[in-house]
């Protein structure tokens, strides 16, 4: 089967989270038939949840990391989304981007390859278009013990997405959402007396607005309101409100460290009077931990022989940090592993006709080749 009509293949599986087990149990097979040593990793109280875990070679290992699943499908497709519809250099369908040709391109670079002097591993999880769960569980599995350095297929969504496989992802920005319980006083609304919780948040949203954010070569760090709900009963003035702030993180921010921030600007505006009533802020609760931002320097070993191949295969490359989280958060800032992302061009990630450009995808199969018969663990 070509690298097209592999793609095809695995476009035409609907793996929409939380429904991986069809195309997992396809990759199973199909590693086994590569020569891999294959195992699910059971993740959730759903046994039809897993990750994918293969290996083959001996000694320190290499991990090659993508994700089985893909967002739902939203309206505007002009085509059937899970199939597979050339037109031109597109190759259009849900998942072809984000991210089944990095899976694809993968699985086409072992082909008929035998690692020498280290191991490769092969993973492939579940749920990282929710909350990540599959990998957090993978990075607690002794699966990761030996492993050296991750690459991912992911497409690059960032500053210098627009060179897709000849750009060299080094970090990304991680993520959290918090939770502003603001308290007012209730009062008969007919009054005027009261503190109004609403108006309260108002104040809370527009110092957020002007909050001086920290700044890092991955990016800047930012935030936004997604949310804010307040109501009364009768004739009432509110007496809560509850604002979700929506904030993305830069090294050395944590989930922590920003809800802290906020914490100090509310008792900053209560100090200088600013504030009539109480709030405080906690990250939202959630089954798995939000993901903190990472970098791999540029003068890492490992970032310099990837560096290396991919300008042999190209001649010109890009440095790029994603704007948002991935499952490569979890292996750079939990395991504190060097990760490097390589993944092909297109567009339309998580959004209706959804392609990847066919001439990348090749190309980038290519590139994990030469990688691949270049590595060897003593680069670390």
């Amino acid at each position: 089967m070509d690298a097209v009509e592999f793609l095809r293949k695995l476009v035409s599986i609907n793996s929409v989270f939380p429904n991986e087990k069809e195309i997992g149990e396809f990759l199973i097979n199909h590693l086994k038939q590569l020569g891999f040593s294959v195992r699910k990793q059971v993740f959730s109280t759903n046994p039809e949840r897993f990750n994918v875990l293969a290996e083959k070679g001996q000694g320190k290992a290499l991990l090659l990391y993508g994700h089985m699943d893909t967002v739902p499908v939203y309206e505007g497709w002009k085509t059937d989304p899970f199939v597979l519809v050339e037109d031109g250099d597109k190759l259009i369908g849900r998942g072809a981007l984000d991210m089944k040709a990095g899976c694809a391109a993968f699985l086409k670079a072992v082909e008929g390859f035998e690692p020498m002097g280290y191991k490769l591993k092969i993973v492939f999880g579940a749920d990282e278009e929710n909350i990540s769960e599959g990998a957090h569980a993978l990075v607690k599995d002794d699966f990761m013990k030996d492993v050296v350095a991750v690459l991912v297929s992911e497409p690059a969504i960032g500053p210098a997405d627009q060179h897709g496989q000849r750009t060299l992802t080094l970090g990304r920005r991680g993520r959290c959402d918090i939770v502003i319980d603001v308290r007012g006083k209730s009062a008969h609304g007919a009054y005027g007396t009261g503190i109004n919780a609403i108006e309260e948040a108002s104040k809370i949203v527009l110092e957020l607005n002007a909050l001086k954010l920290a700044e890092h070569e991955i990016g800047k760090a930012t935030l936004f309101c997604r949310k804010i709900h307040a109501e009364s009963g009768s004739l009432s003035v509110p007496d809560k409100c509850e604002i979700l702030v929506d904030r993305h993180l830069v090294p050395p921010e944590t989930p922590e460290s920003s809800v802290r921030q906020i914490n100090d600007l509310i008792a900053a505006m209560k100090k200088e009077g600013k504030l009539r009533g109480d709030a405080s802020a906690t990250l939202l609760n959630r089954k798995t931990p939000f993901l903190k931002p990472y970098s791999t320097p540029k003068s890492h070993p490992f970032t310099k022989f990837v560096e290396r191949c991919a300008l042999e295969k190209f001649g010109t490359i890009a440095y790029n940090y994603g704007f948002s989280v991935a499952d490569d958060n979890i292996f750079g800032a939990d395991l504190n592993l060097p990760v490097i992302t390589i993944g092909p061009k297109g567009a339309g990630p998580h959004g209706p006709n959804e392609y990847v450009l066919k001439s990348s995808y090749l190309e980038l199969v290519d590139a994990y080749k030469h990688i691949l018969a270049n590595f060897s663990a003593n680069v670390q």
